[in-house]
């Protein structure tokens, strides 16, 4: 298992949880749904939920 951490700013402020705290109910669900395969797999984690964006950086 992976762990998930997002960024979180100097005063503690974590704007991926704002961006969540703003979908819809069922929206949400489904991209929780793909943070928590993103735990499951990792850098093993295929297409189209993951893909490399520069180097070894996914």
């Amino acid at each position: 298992m992976y762990e998930v951490i997002f960024y979180e700013d100097r005063r503690g402020r974590c704007p991926v949880d704002e961006f969540l705290d703003d979908l819809q109910p069922k929206v949400r669900a489904k991209v929780e749904k793909w943070i928590e395969k993103l735990e499951k797999e990792g850098p093993s984690l295929p297409r189209p939920f993951a893909d490399i964006v520069r180097g070894k950086i996914r």
